[in-house]
């Protein structure tokens, strides 16, 4: 089961949709960006995408999926 992003108001990670959420985790679990396309039946190029637009709700300093599962961890949203 996935782990929940945690629900307080001032978190930016109330700011993405379900299925940016769902990437995160997944993510955060260590899985590659094709290894997430394949599980979610869509293209590896829509999974850099959303991520691109995650890392860019969560932070405008935000560049690479390691600095997105930092965040989460250090800040308690994962």
């Amino acid at each position: 089961m996935y782990r929940a992003i945690a629900a307080e108001t001032t978190q930016p990670a109330l700011k993405l949709t379900e299925r940016e959420k769902e990437i995160l985790r997944l993510v955060s679990d260590g899985l590659t960006n094709a290894e997430i396309a394949s599980g979610l039946l869509v293209a590896r190029e829509t999974v850099k995408s959303e991520l691109k637009r995650i890392f860019h709700k969560l932070s405008h300093e935000i560049r690479n999926r390691t600095q997105a599962a930092v965040l989460l961890v250090k800040n308690g949203w994962l």
